[in-house]
């Protein structure tokens, strides 16, 4: 997982911004710079490699949800097979609010 955290180096100002050579490097080596103007942070750089990593980091957090939804998907069919028949519209709608609610995710 990448390091979020900003440590008091990793600042630079909005008007050293003009100066690649002096916050290149930098960037390079602490992987983000926080942009800061008066003290308030505008914004944050990040390195090739740093948003290569996060952007890995994401797309497989994406991939394993998609997994965890298909399989609680599969198992509620499962468990509804051979029951009542399946939910549909406004009954579906409201089963699924249910279920969310219940798992706190609404």
């Amino acid at each position: 997982m990448p390091d979020l955290k900003f440590n008091l180096e990793d600042d630079i100002s909005i008007s050293d911004l003009r100066k690649v050579d002096e916050w290149e490097a930098r960037l390079s080596k602490a992987g983000k710079l926080r942009v800061q103007r008066s003290g308030k942070v505008l914004g944050v750089l990040i390195s090739p490699d740093a948003w290569r990593a996060f952007k890995a980091q994401t797309e497989l957090h994406v991939r394993l949800l998609r997994l965890v939804e298909d399989e609680r998907d599969m198992q509620m069919i499962a468990e509804r097979e051979g029951q009542e028949p399946l939910l549909r519209g406004a009954e579906l709608s409201a089963a699924l609010e249910r279920e969310l609610k219940a798992d706190g995710l609404l």
